[in-house]
């Protein structure tokens, strides 16, 4: 095992731990938010509740590092496979990125432009990777495992978002985001099977 792949594997295993770490009350709130991003802080008209604001937030967080690992996955795998959902992520979490940020402008939310310090921490380990080992992490890491928790934080949103412009874009992404978590387990099991 090399040095870069022992670097990695710390890494990832520090991420984990961050994420575990970044226990958030069941409504998902964010609290290393900036000030202009918490509710009642920037634009005009009634505040979001905390729980509407802070899933915007965590949606915004949660895109972001979909779409720099896809972009990194574009680079740096060699399957065909990797690069072609590696594509459609950035193109939809793109899309919806757009919408996010028409519908934060619109209810007075400043959006993060970075993914959270647990998910750079992940994107850092994931580029000290490369060849199977980079693919294999990618389609379980930032492809089931992200899909998996962002699925839960939106379901979450439908169910207990306030303001129904969020219950609706909630709702409108789960089937995107579950068709991805589909095709990441796919993609995880081919890669698997191509070594």
């Amino acid at each position: 095992m090399g040095a870069k792949t022992i670097i990695a594997c710390v890494l990832l295993a520090l991420a984990t731990v961050l994420v575990a770490k970044d226990v958030r009350d069941p409504v998902g709130t964010i609290t290393d938010a900036p000030a202009a991003a918490r509710p009642g802080n920037a634009g005009s008209g009634q505040a979001l509740s905390r729980i509407d604001s802070g899933f915007l937030i965590d949606a915004a967080r949660s895109g972001r590092a979909e779409i720099e690992a896809a972009e990194l996955a574009e680079r740096v795998s060699s399957h065909a496979d990797v690069k072609r959902f590696a594509r459609r992520m950035i193109e939809e979490h793109g899309r919806a990125a757009d919408d996010l940020a028409a519908l934060a402008k619109l209810k007075g939310v400043e959006l993060p432009e970075t993914p959270s310090v647990a998910q750079r921490t992940e994107l850092t380990a994931l580029k000290a990777l490369s060849g199977h080992v980079f693919d294999k992490t990618y389609a379980s890491r930032l492809g089931v495992r992200a899909h998996e928790k962002t699925l839960a934080t939106f379901r979450t949103a439908v169910n207990r978002a306030r303001d129904p412009d969020v219950k609706e874009f909630a709702t409108r992404q789960l089937p995107v985001l579950q068709r991805h978590l589909e095709e990441a387990q796919a993609l995880r099991a081919a890669v698997g099977r191509d070594r």
